[in-house]
């Protein structure tokens, strides 16, 4: 698991590494399995009978390049619908 604080605080050199990767993974079109599988976790809800399911929250954690993957392509799928006009007659 690699934590937010350690990819903002990448050298130039490994931010051009992690760029990289993701592209040689956009290029491929995949995404890496391991970038998907995410670990669930209860959170009690406050004040509530912790021992019923319904009174927990279910949070998962996924890993943080899977969500910079996600969002590099998001990015780049908002600029080409925006520069090719393409949700227009939507």
């Amino acid at each position: 698991m690699i934590c937010p604080q350690y990819i903002k605080h990448l050298s130039d050199k490994w931010i051009k590494t992690l760029l990289e990767i993701i592209n040689k993974a956009w290029e491929d079109g995949k995404f890496p399995k391991k970038w998907k599988d995410g670990v669930v976790t209860m959170i009690p809800k406050q004040g509530k009978d912790n021992s019923k399911i319904e009174n927990l929250r279910m949070i998962t954690l996924l890993p943080v390049l899977g969500k910079v993957y996600e969002r590099m392509v998001k990015e780049r799928l908002t600029w080409k619908v925006e520069k090719t006009n393409t949700l227009k007659d939507v």
